[in-house]
């Protein structure tokens, strides 16, 4: 059988268990070459994995799965093992922003709050509680998306 054709999906788990370190993954996730592991969860989906994040001079170098987690019990998914380049990158948004006179300017998280129930409770008096819906993520969890749909 080639590799192209088993089920293979690139998760990186043959690296995380492989004690030898024959298999190694491009992250070198089990590398000693890091200042410290943070643990944290992943941001991907609702689930709640337990990863740890190895930096190195801020900035992250791989992420693995501790074996001893109850919600993950030491695996993840593609995303949560490989996809975090977006913590870093240059375009990620590290502010809100607020349109005024045309052009989007940086504003405080109190400031975007209050722009925004201000902005929907405007919709609701003058068109009522049908004008506004909303999208939430599959990223939030449980109890987030539960919130999100309360009308409070």
């Amino acid at each position: 059988m080639l590799f192209g054709d088993s089920s293979c999906v690139s998760c990186g788990a043959c690296a995380h268990t492989c004690p030898t370190d024959a298999i190694s993954d491009v992250f070198a996730s089990k590398s000693a070459n890091y200042d410290e592991k943070v643990r944290t969860t992943c941001s991907y989906c609702g689930v709640g994995c337990n990863l740890e994040a190895s930096v190195k001079n801020g900035k992250v170098v791989s992420i693995d799965t501790p074996k001893e987690t109850e919600v993950n019990a030491g695996h993840t998914c593609l995303k949560g093992r490989y996809a975090f380049g977006f913590y870093d990158h240059p375009d990620r948004l590290k502010s809100p922003l607020i349109k005024r006179n045309g052009k989007f300017e940086k504003a405080s998280w109190d400031e975007a709050y209050d722009y925004i129930k201000n902005k929907l409770q405007k919709i609701v008096k003058e068109n009522g509680p049908d004008a506004v819906a909303g999208i939430s993520s599959a990223r939030c969890t449980n109890e987030e998306n539960y919130v999100f749909q309360k009308n409070d």
